[in-house]
């Protein structure tokens, strides 16, 4: 599938919306959008060229990855459920609540970031990979044959064994292409990169 450019800022507004549909129609979740804080969304969203997200109440990691299968095909390196694999999160909506995430350098990992302590949850990771395949046909963190160009360490997440979970596009994987999820432990490895996140948790939102 040939990749589509990205389109330009959403309006917030717009954003919201498109999320509510998005929702409703993958995972079966409702989205009242009329309670989110719109005095959350940054000041810098269109100047930035920030693109929400909204991480919903009743995702999981699990859940996620299998829809990621469904799409366009997934491969991770335990048979066991990722929830149960990756017990510790930074942020998690079904323990803090349905949160917004605004995310810059969409296609790859930010260059400056390689110590950024607190990243992205594995979880954020693999819904952005959904959104920017559903808006462009393409795919994040891809290298060229079977080699990987960048990967993303998903640094607010932690496997059970202390490993950070890492994720890329990853060339001819079992005969066919496909999105990859490990577990890495040497933070320093000069292809891995964090993405640059910015998460608030919308107020008075516990039945979004």
């Amino acid at each position: 599938m040939a990749t589509r450019k990205i389109k330009q800022v959403e309006h917030p507004s717009a954003a919201l919306r498109r999320w509510k549909e998005y929702y409703k129609k993958e995972f079966g979740i409702t989205l009242d959008i009329q309670k989110i804080n719109k005095k959350e969304i940054p000041d810098r969203y269109v100047e930035e060229k920030l693109r929400l997200f909204i991480v919903a109440k009743g995702l999981t990691i699990q859940g996620v990855f299998e829809k990621c299968n469904d799409k366009f095909g997934a491969l991770k390196d335990s048979d066991t459920n990722l929830d149960s694999d990756i017990p510790m999160n930074t942020r998690d909506p079904n323990r803090d609540g349905t949160y917004l995430l605004w995310l810059r350098d969409i296609a790859e990992p930010s260059k400056g970031l390689r110590d950024f302590l607190v990243g992205g949850t594995l979880l954020e990771r693999l819904l952005i990979e959904l959104d920017y395949f559903q808006e462009t046909g393409g795919h994040l963190d891809m290298g060229n044959e079977a080699t990987v160009k960048n990967a993303t360490l998903c640094k607010g997440s932690r496997y059970a064994n202390g490993g950070i979970p890492v994720v890329h596009w990853a060339r001819y994987l079992v005969l066919n292409d496909g999105l990859f999820v490990g577990c890495f432990f040497i933070e320093d490895y000069c292809q891995m990169r964090a993405r640059e996140i910015i998460a608030r948790r919308p107020k008075n939102e516990d039945s979004i």
